[in-house]
């Protein structure tokens, strides 16, 4: 399975809740550069999205997803603080 894939499946029960907007495997493969992710024993527990809008350094974060399996855990911040060193790292400031 590739990484669009595994997206798609992470984020699905938060779809289906409506906690996060729905995506295609089309906009999530187009964009995956965006994605900023985290395993645990090869597998994906948490993905963030991380969109430059080309507009004075600003981004949009979405698609934030953890696995319930992991929830409670930091994995969170740990999410957060690596779509922070790509911010920073791809210039958003």
């Amino acid at each position: 399975m590739n990484t669009a894939q595994k997206i798609l499946e992470l984020i699905a029960p938060f779809v289906k809740e409506d906690k996060i907007l729905p995506r295609t495997y089309a906009q999530i493969n187009d964009n995956i550069n965006d994605f900023v992710l985290l395993e645990q024993s090869g597998e994906l527990v948490a993905c963030v999205g991380l969109k430059n809008s080309q507009e004075g350094g600003m981004g949009e974060i979405y698609a934030l997803a953890v696995s319930e399996k992991v929830q409670n855990q930091g994995i969170s911040t740990k999410l957060l603080n690596k779509v922070m060193q790509k911010a920073l790292a791809d210039n958003f400031f």
